[in-house]
């Protein structure tokens, strides 16, 4: 063989080596650790953050060597839904997706897994989640999303505020709610708290309520299984005007025009205001110094249905598999099993948050027993009328819409039918 014919030999066989260790590799890499990269806004302050980390931690544990969630900290339930859609505009979502409020763009993506062929091969899996929670979380017949909690939302108020104000019991009606609100003030003590940034949540609710409680229409309008599309009503309007009167009458904080829901969670936790509408979620804040909380703020909170005994039972908006490769489906779907798993649902129920389950498993006695809150609304509910909230029924970009009408209208720059003509149009741009 002559000197060239060598070197080219050698050169061949080299290519050849190099081609089989980057093979090597390759392979290797298929077979070893996939990371799942998972954007989260249920941190810090948020009251899923305890569940979110301690299910993370368990999932890192159980699937050590296989696959591994690596979290990006989103903070604010906007800036995470605004983030998920610049990444889906760019066809570039992650493996795992919470859906609150995204699972039409999400569907209308098509970057999603159909969840029915796995739910129907776990007949014990599909039996958690009633039919009310899969058709929430179904659309043209596919599974988009499934949930790891239940939603019973009423309001807390701190009994030590009240009693300096002379109020022995929550009220009856919505009048009685704003004349207890008047006896706050009066007494020195910021009766709510409220926030129209971020999505608005804290105020959403008391106006959803306010809706819900007006009347036949308002009831039927709040649990409309369809989107909200028109918000030119009456009942609507008439909401709006009488929210209007917390900002106009002095009845929340300064930093409510414009602040996060973190903002408001605060407020209250500090002792700062007397009310927040939220749901049972929030419990554990309220004895986690890391949210300022303590089990002597705890003992002085207490838990209310609205006026009219109203209450929101919401089926949640789940999680989403997003993942376009096989192995992210079958990383991200042991996820989703996870994360939905009667034994983590249960585990959630019982830790600091304090959350609800989805759907179909009993809730223990010793929960109920334990958690004080829990129990006096799980009873308080018997006796009430459920209703959704308005963020259950309205799309994503009406949520938007929302907060920055809301900011305007809380501050006198625009009526409530300013609001409910820029929520219409908004909504109608989603057909």
């Amino acid at each position: 063989m002559n000197a060239k014919k060598t070197k080219i030999w050698c050169i061949g066989l080299g290519f050849l080596l190099v081609l089989t260790l980057l093979g090597c590799k390759a392979k290797k890499a298929d077979e070893g650790e996939y990371v799942i990269k998972y954007p989260t806004h249920q941190i810090g302050s948020n009251s899923s953050a305890a569940a979110n980390a301690e299910m993370i931690k368990t999932f890192n544990e159980k699937y050590a060597g296989k696959y591994r969630i690596e979290i990006e900290e989103v903070p604010g339930d906007e800036n995470y839904r605004n983030k998920m859609q610049v990444l889906a505009s760019a066809k570039q979502l992650p493996d795992f997706v919470y859906g609150s409020t995204l699972i039409n763009m999400i569907y209308s993506q098509g970057a999603y897994l159909d969840l029915t062929a796995a739910l129907n091969a776990d007949p014990a899996w599909k039996g958690i989640f009633p039919n009310t929670v899969l058709n929430h979380n179904s659309r043209g017949g596919k599974i988009v999303a499934l949930p790891n909690e239940g939603q019973l939302v009423g309001y807390y108020y701190n009994r030590e505020l009240f009693n300096k104000a002379g109020i022995s019991a929550p009220p009856k009606t919505w009048q009685e709610f704003f004349d207890v609100c008047a006896k706050l003030k009066a007494a020195g003590i910021t009766p709510l708290s409220m926030q129209t940034g971020d999505n608005a949540f804290v105020a959403q609710l008391f106006l959803s309520e306010m809706i819900a409680s007006s009347g036949s229409e308002g009831l039927a309008y709040m649990n409309s299984a369809d989107f909200h599309d028109d918000y030119n009503k009456p009942f609507v309007i008439d909401a709006l005007n009488q929210l209007q009167r917390i900002w106009k009458e002095g009845y929340t904080t300064r930093d409510s025009i414009g602040g996060m829901y973190e903002h408001a969670a605060n407020n209250f936790i500090s002792g700062r205001t007397a009310m927040i509408a939220n749901g049972t979620w929030m419990i554990g804040s309220f004895v986690d110094p890391n949210m300022g909380g303590s089990q002597e703020f705890a003992d002085k909170v207490e838990i209310a249905l609205y006026p009219g005994d109203y209450y929101i039972s919401n089926p949640f908006d789940g999680f989403a598999v997003c993942a376009q490769t096989p192995k992210g489906q079958e990383a991200a779907l042991a996820m989703l099993k996870h994360w939905t798993s009667a034994e983590t649902q249960l585990a959630n129920l019982r830790g600091p948050s304090g959350l609800l389950p989805a759907g179909n498993i009993d809730i223990p006695q010793d929960v109920i027993s334990n958690n004080r809150l829990l129990g006096n609304i799980l009873v308080l509910r018997g006796n009430g009328t459920p209703s959704r909230s308005l963020g259950n029924r309205w799309y994503a970009n009406v949520s938007n819409v929302f907060s920055q009408q809301l900011t305007l209208f809380a501050s006198g720059q625009c009526t409530a039918e300013d609001m409910v003509k820029a929520m219409t149009e908004a909504a109608q741009a989603n057909k």
